[in-house]
């Protein structure tokens, strides 16, 4: 059984393996632990461009967890964007430094659109589901 963590309107997917030995979740990314991960980067930015930041992700799953690491290294110079001020709230974390992850799974809601999760957090943690 796979896990397609992503699709591409053009067809392209990326499927995350089944993690035969689940990573410590504590900040770190060890290489080893994620060994078997489906790797991804040259990630696409709000404006549809490949994004100048080489960030990467590895995702894999088992039957608790989806595990998704990221690392995402300031260039000489570059900042943070944080304009999130309102930290009570969530609502602008989109025009932070931000991913976003969509899971697909597989299913349709009753009128037949396409069900997936959405999972959207920024640098300072500040997290929306």
């Amino acid at each position: 059984m796979t896990l397609v963590a992503w699709r591409h309107s053009s067809g392209l997917t990326v499927t995350a393996p089944y993690a035969s030995q689940k990573p410590q979740i504590d900040s770190v990314i060890d290489e080893a632990e994620w060994q078997g991960a489906e790797s991804v980067n040259a990630l696409q930015t709000t404006g549809k461009q490949v994004s100048a930041r080489q960030t990467r992700f590895w995702m894999m799953w088992d039957e608790d967890s989806l595990y998704v690491a990221m690392r995402s290294p300031l260039r000489p110079g570059e900042r943070i964007v944080q304009n999130l001020r309102d930290t009570s709230h969530d609502i602008n974390v989109v025009f932070d430094d931000s991913y976003e992850l969509f899971v697909d799974v597989g299913s349709q809601s009753p009128d037949g659109q396409p069900v997936f999760f959405q999972y959207l957090a920024n640098l300072a943690t500040h997290a929306t589901t």
